[in-house]
């Protein structure tokens, strides 16, 4: 065999082997000055570095964690945000209008209070109201009934049928 022949056979074997090693399915192992990253935020490691490190790699499974602390304390508010409210009458209160948190405004009711006395005077209102109101409508048909007479007394009178 000629001295070109051989090369030519060697040039041929190296180019398959260059060819068979390009088309491997495997990606080439990173080494540790060889690290590529497609993003910022993505870090790539050799086998080598997990190792050294000691990082492992489980699967994962959703489950209830029950971390519970048993400890001694005591709740306050913050006098800071307190803003006391005093009633000028006392009772009790039958309905809240706001909740912790709300923001309120002037003249704004922030809460029902039942007061005895008040309910006592409020239902003592009433009671005058109707009664009023029935006194006033006696008087009404008492008036109507007084016209009536008022009419006939008139037209006999007119008629020279009732005494002068």
């Amino acid at each position: 065999m000629s001295p070109l022949s051989k090369l030519t056979v060697m040039i041929a074997g190296l180019l398959t082997i260059l060819s068979v090693s390009a088309c491997s399915k495997t990606p080439p192992l990173a080494t540790d000055r060889q690290v590529k990253t497609e993003t910022s935020d993505i870090v790539q490691l050799t086998a080598d570095a997990l190792k050294k490190i000691e990082i492992k790699t489980v699967q994962i499974h959703q489950q209830v964690v029950r971390d519970d602390i048993v400890t001694t304390g005591q709740i306050q508010s913050d006098e800071n945000r307190v803003f006391h409210i005093n009633s000028l009458a006392p009772g009790r209160v039958i309905d809240d209008k706001v909740i912790l948190g709300d923001v309120i405004r002037q003249g704004q009711t922030l809460a029902i209070i039942e007061n005895l006395e008040v309910a006592k005077i409020y239902a003592d209102f009433i009671r005058r109201f109707h009664e009023n109101d029935v006194e006033i409508k006696d008087a009404e048909t008492k008036l109507a009934l007084a016209k009536s007479s008022l009419a006939r007394t008139q037209q006999l009178y007119d008629e020279n049928i009732a005494p002068h």
